[in-house]
């Protein structure tokens, strides 16, 4: 019993942890307080923290898995398990951080008109919100506005190249930025200018580990059939989401479905192809068992 109590405890102290605070994060509490700006970083925190649940919350409900909540100097980060996502969920995904930021801006704003004491204790959280909001729709890489804007762009070119030039518009960007605060040297010096440019800078170089959309990997596909690979067969339940199968493809094999009811009624073969053509005509979120009624009607 003992060993097993012993077995346990190991387990759980090398489980890894979801949440990560970077180095960098706590050299910036340690900046925050000697510059007495502690209440105002930490409503910062607070506020990248929610808008970053917000962008999990929206993923969880679309299928994706947590893999991972960073915090570091850019800002909060959610890593999720799946390297693959739906082209349009991606585009919710980034849409629903900065919708959040702007609804709890609109919110306290409107609050002050039925509460107007309410003014002096939630001026900062506004506002801070708004500017998470204005920051995260700039169209640079790996911002939300950064891939919402690469969504369009591979509507006419591939992910790769829409991914270059959202980074060079970055990155554009930030030297601009940097210019500008070269220029207030001259007169007042502008130093949120220059955290701006170097922020930016770094933001434009991160994100390496891209998300790849739906579409792209059926390029990758089509090139591994070529190459003659190992056939991989599952069974499993009509009750299965669609994104669930989705996620056991790789790409050392080909994988073939066996759908299966609870009563073993009906059994559907699936292949990857017909798997991505139901999630494109479904949406990833859709059960087999939703898809077969659906076509017996």
């Amino acid at each position: 019993m003992l060993k097993n109590m012993f077995g346990k405890f190991v387990q759980k102290k090398h489980k890894k942890s979801k949440f990560k605070l970077d180095l960098s994060y706590v050299f910036l509490i340690i900046f925050s307080c000697l510059n007495c700006n502690l209440f105002l970083f930490l409503i910062y925190s607070i506020c990248i923290v929610l808008h970053e649940c917000a962008h999990i919350f929206v993923a969880q409900k679309l299928g994706y898995s947590l893999q991972e909540f960073r915090l570091s100097v850019t800002g909060a980060t959610a890593c999720f398990g799946d390297n693959v996502f739906y082209l349009s969920d991606e585009l919710i995904i980034a849409l629903s951080g900065p919708m959040f930021n702007l609804c709890s801006f609109l919110i306290v704003i409107a609050s002050w008109w039925l509460f107007p004491v309410l003014y002096n204790f939630t001026l900062e959280f506004a506002f801070v919100n708004l500017f998470i909001f204005a920051f995260n729709m700039l169209p640079v890489y790996s911002l939300d506005g950064g891939r919402i804007l690469m969504f369009f762009l591979e509507k006419h070119v591939p992910r790769k190249k829409a991914r270059r030039i959202v980074v060079s518009l970055g990155i554009g960007l930030s030297f601009l930025l940097f210019l500008l605060f070269l220029f207030s040297c001259f007169s007042e010096i502008n130093f949120s200018l220059g955290a701006m440019a170097i922020l930016l800078f770094v933001t434009c170089n991160g994100g390496k580990n891209d998300f790849l959309s739906i579409t792209e990997q059926n390029k990758v596909d089509a090139l591994r059939a070529k190459m003659g690979i190992q056939i991989c067969m599952f069974y499993i339940s009509d009750q299965s989401l669609l994104i669930d199968a989705f996620r056991k493809l790789s790409r050392k094999t080909y994988s073939i479905f066996y759908v299966t009811s609870k009563n073993d009624v009906k059994t559907i073969k699936v292949d990857e192809e017909q798997l991505k053509a139901l999630i494109k005509k479904y949406g990833p979120c859709t059960s087999f068992d939703y898809i077969y009624k659906n076509n017996q009607s």
